[in-house]
């Protein structure tokens, strides 16, 4: 990556003096902050200094913007429950010889997926849906465009199969995967993604016309939340909405544009010695 991160540098700096500021001696911040030392003068940081830089600070970050009068009320995040990975739909998809499902990229559901991958298969439109590993990769690429994430197999999950994400060599996400139709060449399309260290719920207050996102963190500060069209690269136009830190969760109140439907909800969050976390879920 060329071009001038002094700015983002020096922001990376401040924040790791105010992080060591609160630690006690011997708690191994020295290699980190070595290590860090070495990522800024080799430019290695690109986009994530800024979020990592806040994180490192354990600030919360802000993210997408809503008039907070329309905003339903803040309240502290709820107890964390093991969330699901969503199952088949009772549905059969037409030809292919499987249910739908609710999914979140490249395609907003399995059944758009057996509609439209062929056509974007042969264009090269995702790349190779057919491998697991790559479209894992490209889906967490497509939020954070870094080249050192990396994806292995865990094997059979559900109605799929799972990829152990990795950034930086550090365990990131678990990225649920289902082929569109029966077949060893049949595409596959995302699901959703979990994380140990982050979660999503969301919850929509009656009447409100908004809901609110809440999640948890364990060592890491929230870096970022974004909303999606389900399927689309495109994040979705909102008001201002913000994210506050509530003790070991978080919460970010939104107010969705007229007609969206099928949205993803994706976080990450970072940790002081610049892990990250990603979980995505579509909702609704």
């Amino acid at each position: 990556m060329t071009g001038d991160h002094s700015d983002l540098d020096d922001l990376l700096r401040r924040a790791l003096a105010a992080e060591a500021a609160r630690v006690e001696p011997g708690d191994g911040l020295g290699p980190i902050r070595a290590r860090t030392a070495r990522r800024v003068r080799s430019g290695r940081l690109g986009w994530r200094a800024p979020a990592l830089a806040l994180a490192a600070a354990a600030a919360a970050v802000a993210a997408l913007l809503a008039a907070p009068s329309l905003l339903p009320a803040l309240e502290p995040a709820p107890a964390r429950q093991p969330a699901a990975a969503p199952a088949p739909g009772p549905t059969p998809i037409p030809g292919a010889g499987v249910n739908d499902l609710r999914t979140v990229w490249p395609y907003g559901s399995r059944a758009e997926g057996f509609r439209e991958a062929p056509a974007d298969q042969a264009a090269g439109t995702y790349g190779d849906l057919t491998r697991p590993d790559q479209v894992a990769v490209r889906f967490v690429r497509s939020y954070l465009p870094d080249d050192s994430i990396r994806a292995r197999s865990l094997g059979a999950y559900r109605a799929g199969l799972r990829m152990q994400v990795y950034f930086d060599g550090k365990p990131m996400t678990r990225v649920y995967l289902v082929r569109v139709r029966v077949g060893d060449d049949a595409p596959y399309v995302v699901v959703d993604a979990e994380s140990d260290r982050i979660s999503i719920e969301a919850q929509r207050p009656p009447a409100s016309g908004g809901f609110n996102l809440h999640g948890t963190t364990t060592g890491s500060s929230v870096a970022e939340v974004r909303l999606r069209a389900a399927g689309s690269g495109t994040t979705l136009e909102l008001a201002d909405a913000t994210v506050t830190e509530v003790g070991s969760g978080w919460i970010a109140p939104f107010r969705l544009p007229p007609g969206s439907r099928d949205v993803t909800a994706a976080a990450w969050a970072a940790g002081p010695d610049l892990s990250l976390s990603f979980a995505a879920r579509p909702l609704g």
